[in-house]
């Protein structure tokens, strides 16, 4: 099932969709509760009764919330609705780099700053043991200020290292994906 503009599922408001891929559905949304904008990302019709999907799903929303840097979209929640899973994340205006790129040029200054940006936010993920795997421009978006965020890691996983760490203290991490995936 998607959602429809204007639905209310939970707290959260359906405000449109704004993106679509294997794996989900996202929306921009509004939480009623806190009173801001938010993403809302949910999965495919068509995988609300595969357990292995929902298991991923929810495994992104635990390797995200191990993120905090000004490069990465933060995670806000992570919760069950209606029979259905929902990942709420900060709303990151801007325009994709795919996007951003195809109307022009950038200049050596512009490829400097989202470069370095960029390589900020990945070491602040590989410190915390977490590979996005999927690292692509379509998932980097261009804020209006020139700020970058990574986006999309729905096929992260976790650093060898940070799996035997985490499952050996809690067992919460020991079937997140691992091998060969994304772009």
């Amino acid at each position: 099932m998607s959602f429809v503009v204007g639905q209310t599922v939970g707290r959260y408001r359906i405000e449109e969709e704004i993106g679509a891929g294997g794996m989900g559905v996202v929306y921009r949304g509004f939480d009623n509760k806190l009173k801001r904008e938010i993403a809302i990302k949910v999965l495919a019709p068509g995988t609300l009764d595969d357990p292995a999907s929902r298991k991923r799903f929810r495994n992104e929303a635990l390797i995200l919330s191990r993120l905090n840097h000004p490069s990465i979209q933060t995670i806000y929640d992570f919760d069950t609705v209606e029979e259905h899973d929902l990942l709420i994340s900060e709303f990151v205006r801007g325009t994709s780099l795919d996007t951003r790129t195809q109307s022009g040029t950038l200049t050596v200054k512009e490829v400097t700053s989202l470069g370095l940006q960029l390589a900020e936010g990945l070491s602040a993920a590989h410190a915390a043991g977490v590979l996005h795997r999927d690292l692509k421009p379509a998932n980097l978006r261009v804020m209006e200020d020139d700020r970058l965020k990574i986006l999309d890691f729905g096929l992260a996983t976790l650093s060898h290292v940070a799996t035997a760490t985490l499952s050996t203290a809690s067992g919460s991490f020991a079937e997140i994906p691992s091998g060969m995936s994304g772009t």
